[in-house]
């Protein structure tokens, strides 16, 4: 108990790590927290991961390249969708500021609602990332929103 009321967050969280996954008894002092702080670092970075390696992605919507990591795709469409669930709509530019790219115009006025999505029996946007090779010969990461989004006025329908 006394690594408890230390103060020390790392030494709170080794030690129930150490007494719930016995199987850890042989790791070094400090090893969960530290895997703890990057999976932290790691989950609040738009990035990602980035120690990963870098691809050349391509944007159906917006029509324009760009570079990230794969990671970075898949983060990005879980927090529209977490967006989505939440508030009951997204906007493109949500989309894009999530992959840390410039909005478009009128970006903001054109998002996925909730309310459309559910007439269709869908609860949750899918998207489609697919490695190709495009019409100029460049090899990339063709990401694409299984249902276009449409121009929204902001108010939605709760009754």
């Amino acid at each position: 108990m006394e690594v408890l009321y230390s103060g020390c967050f790392d030494g709170v969280i080794d030690n129930y790590l150490y007494h719930w996954y016995p199987c850890h008894e042989q790791a070094q002092p400090g090893i969960f927290s530290k895997r703890l702080r990057h999976a932290e670092r790691i989950l609040q970075s738009a990035d990602m991961d980035p120690e990963s390696e870098k691809i050349l992605c391509y944007d159906m919507f917006s029509k324009r390249y760009f570079t990230t990591t794969m990671a970075a795709v898949v983060n990005a469409q879980y927090h529209i969708n977490r967006n989505l669930q939440l508030r009951g709509y997204t906007t493109i530019n949500e989309f894009y500021d999530f992959l840390g790219l410039d909005g478009i115009e009128y970006g903001d006025e054109i998002a996925w609602s909730m309310d459309e999505l559910m007439e269709g029996g869908i609860m949750w946007l899918d998207f489609e990332n697919q490695r190709t090779k495009m019409e100029d010969g460049l090899e990339c990461c063709v990401i694409s929103a299984v249902w276009d989004p449409n121009k929204f006025d902001g108010e939605l329908d709760i009754s």
